[in-house]
């Protein structure tokens, strides 16, 4: 719906709909349940220098070291997230 319908328009097509819970909780904050709840880990507000392929996996490199993982969620910026997976080959 674009502005002037939202304004312009009836009362219903300026209805919105506000969450009760913060935007973390509606999605975020559950996706990381689920993960751990799954054995996996969560690391959040943990700036990535580097995404590198092994043949086991991937590792993170980051400026508290590194660690390895099996599989990755990148949650960044288009920027950032081109940053990251410039050096992994397509497949």
């Amino acid at each position: 719906m674009c502005c002037a319908t939202a304004l312009n328009g009836s009362f219903a097509a300026s209805e919105m709909l506000l969450p009760r819970l913060d935007f973390s909780a509606l999605f975020p904050d559950r996706a990381a349940q689920y993960v751990t709840q799954h054995g996996g880990t969560v690391l959040t507000s943990c700036g990535v220098d580097a995404l590198i392929p092994r043949d086991d996996g991937i590792e993170l490199a980051t400026a508290q070291g590194t660690q390895n993982f099996s599989h990755v969620i990148c949650a960044a910026s288009p920027a950032n997230a081109a940053r990251l997976f410039r050096n992994i080959p397509a497949t």
